[in-house]
């Protein structure tokens, strides 16, 4: 589970971040919170939940 991870990170960090979620991702199930969507539009096939 990550509650906005690096999320004052630059633009590149948070493009490494989003591949390495994904790829745990193929094997596990990961969590993120976040207050920013648009930090993490790289995450690929993530299943979102507006709360």
């Amino acid at each position: 589970m990550f509650d906005d991870a690096l999320g004052h990170s630059d633009p590149q960090r948070l493009r490494r971040l989003a591949s390495a979620i994904t790829t745990a991702g193929e094997r596990t199930q990961v969590i993120v919170l976040t207050s920013d969507p648009e930090r993490f539009a790289n995450l690929r096939e993530a299943h979102r939940i507006k709360m």
